[in-house]
């Protein structure tokens, strides 16, 4: 589709303009993601959106054409504009990472309905990506220390700078390297949240996660079996016991909050 803005377009009315074309493509989210991509080409906040709207769009009208074209082609609106909330914090994304989803909320709701707020938790991260998780339990338990360990040096650059941007690196360290093997002693609390999916599931996805993701890349007739059985190898001598978290513990506490 062949976009084109007029420079003297106001910035509502280019609003109304993107909303429209992304609903007529069957975006479910057509209004906040006009509004993110404006706000990300005209370099202002939704403050300013607000406060300004009848401000001409100006140059920022070519800017803003090419990033409502990614988003046709179903490049998810996080990936394009570099960013994703999650658990209410902001991280920093790219291509070294997966994006956050909201159901791996899911996964930090069970350990912070679980533990006590105040504990002084030792916490393992398991593939840190874009540190998402372990800045979040982190936030959450404001006694707690964590690792995170992952294999890539991107992703572990990522992660650094999203712990450094949450003002977390007194409490959080990012080990580069392959899960557990250069790690020693126990941990109150070890999470992993491993990038896979299904060989049978792939043509199910949505295309922002199908075309745009690296883990519905990594396919495997039997997801997650091997990282399974490595963190537990791992989790041998290494966490004292404490609460358990298991996939189906996740959805009973999940479907309670709802």
């Amino acid at each position: 589709m062949r976009l084109c803005f007029d420079p003297r377009l106001s910035r509502s009315e280019a609003h109304r303009q993107l909303a429209r074309i992304f609903a007529a493509v069957g975006l479910d989210t057509s209004a906040l993601d006009a509004r993110l991509i404006l706000c990300a080409a005209l370099g202002i906040d939704h403050a300013a959106l607000i406060r300004d709207p009848d401000q001409p769009i100006g140059a920022a009208a070519e800017r803003i054409a090419e990033l409502a074209r990614r988003r046709l082609h179903r490049e998810p609106t996080s990936r394009i504009l570099g960013r994703r909330e999650f658990w209410g914090l902001d991280f920093e994304i790219g291509p070294a990472v997966l994006d956050p989803r909201p159901e791996t909320e899911i996964l930090v709701d069970a350990v912070a309905a679980s533990l006590r707020r105040q504990a002084p938790l030792r916490i393992l991260d398991l593939g840190i990506g874009s540190g998402a998780i372990l800045a979040a339990l982190l936030t959450r338990f404001p006694n707690a220390r964590g690792i995170g360990v992952d294999i890539s040096e991107a992703a572990c650059r990522v992660a650094r700078r999203n712990l450094e941007a949450l003002g977390l690196t007194s409490r959080g360290l990012v080990v580069c390297g392959d899960w557990t093997s250069s790690l020693g002693g126990a941990f109150d609390v070890i999470v992993a949240n491993p990038p896979y999916v299904a060989s049978a599931e792939v043509e199910t996805l949505a295309l922002e996660v199908r075309d745009h993701s690296s883990s519905a890349r990594r396919r495997d007739r039997r997801p997650g079996r091997p990282c399974r059985r490595r963190a537990r190898a791992s989790d041998r001598g290494r966490a004292p016991p404490a609460p358990r978290f298991r996939p189906r513990r996740w959805r009973r506490r999940a479907g309670s909050r709802r």
